[in-house]
């Protein structure tokens, strides 16, 4: 999901640009950065050394449980370019 996230804020700032809207393209291109090290921080987990599946969070306990189950999803990560 955040790959494909990823993937949609460049191509919005790619389109942004083609039409002349520098501005729009910056705010674009920004965000997609923003999606790509928060993936990066909070996706990537050293003791498996690859990215999880999925992070879920508890706000009232500040706890998160960590998905570690190697699926299809990850293949987002490349696919739609984001590393």
């Amino acid at each position: 999901t955040c790959a494909s996230v990823y993937a949609g804020l460049i191509a919005a700032a790619k389109l942004a640009s083609a039409f002349g809207k520098g501005k729009l393209y910056e705010t674009f291109y920004k965000y997609a950065q923003e999606v790509k090290e928060a993936t990066i921080t909070h996706l990537y987990d050293k003791s498996v050394n690859r990215f999880l599946t999925r992070l879920s969070c508890e706000s009232n306990t500040n706890t998160c449980e960590l998905d570690k189950t190697i699926d299809s999803s990850i293949y987002g990560i490349w696919h739609f370019g984001m590393l």
